[in-house]
């Protein structure tokens, strides 16, 4: 084939203008490398497949997809026994979710057969599956309670037991005779020397109480010397 007026044309220039929309790098790598056809009936068919599609764009409008990734190693992997992982997974839905999608958008608005026909029946939507990974995977690094019902009771015990923790953390607080151990307390010295602890609640009990965190924190001073202060004859308050 003789190639020389190719460059003439600017069919490169064509073909990675075309390839700036490709949001899938499979299909854009796919792009960049296609070559001119040759035999009169396939540019023939090609150009009617091309007629059919912006005929149906005029119809129905552009088809709603996104987040559009290769999926083929992962469905190759998973076939042989691997293991996928939840990012993976939710990137298996997303695939089904734009098959669904192409598939309802195609036959959105009734017309004769098309010679694109067989790409779009080649889809397979699998709705089912596609509900089951998004409803129990929500992030990469994030499961549902839902996703299956060992997750569901192991996660609503440790939720009544947080509870029950900070149910009594909060009742050694409003309690008279615990909560003094609790407050942060003054540090006298006489001659330079410690006499007291300096107790703070501890950083994970505020964390529990007040669901923020807090510069809370348990500090132990043990007896000893202290630096003299000048012009004072005592420490305000020890803190870290």
């Amino acid at each position: 084939m003789e190639t020389s007026y190719l460059k003439t044309l600017e069919l490169d220039k064509i073909i990675a203008r075309a390839a700036e929309g490709c949001v899938c790098k499979e299909a854009k790598a796919k792009l960049l490398a296609l070559e001119p056809q040759c035999d009169p009936d396939e540019v023939r068919y090609a150009l009617e497949q091309t007629d059919a599609i912006n005929t149906l764009l005029i119809k129905n409008g552009s088809p709603r997809f996104g987040g559009v990734e290769g999926v083929s190693a992962l469905a190759a992997r998973a076939v042989k026994g691997g293991v996928l992982s939840m990012g993976e997974l939710l990137m298996v839905a997303g695939a089904l979710r734009n098959f669904q999608n192409l598939t309802n958008w195609y036959g959105s608005s009734e017309h004769d057969m098309l010679p694109t026909d067989d790409l779009f029946y080649a889809l397979s939507p699998e709705p089912g599956l596609e509900q089951q990974i998004s409803s129990a995977i929500l992030a990469p690094d994030a499961m549902a309670d839902t996703a299956s019902r060992t997750l569901n009771d192991l996660r609503k015990k440790i939720r009544a037991t947080e509870n029950s923790i900070r149910d009594r953390l909060e009742s050694m607080v409003r309690n008279m005779d615990t909560s003094k151990y609790l407050q942060d307390r003054h540090l006298l010295h006489g001659g330079g020397e410690c006499r007291h602890h300096v107790l703070c609640r501890p950083r994970a009990m505020c964390d529990l109480l007040a669901d923020r965190p807090r510069d809370c924190h348990l500090v132990r001073r043990e007896p000893g010397r202290l630096p003299a202060r000048k012009n004072s004859g005592f420490y305000d308050r020890l803190r870290r």
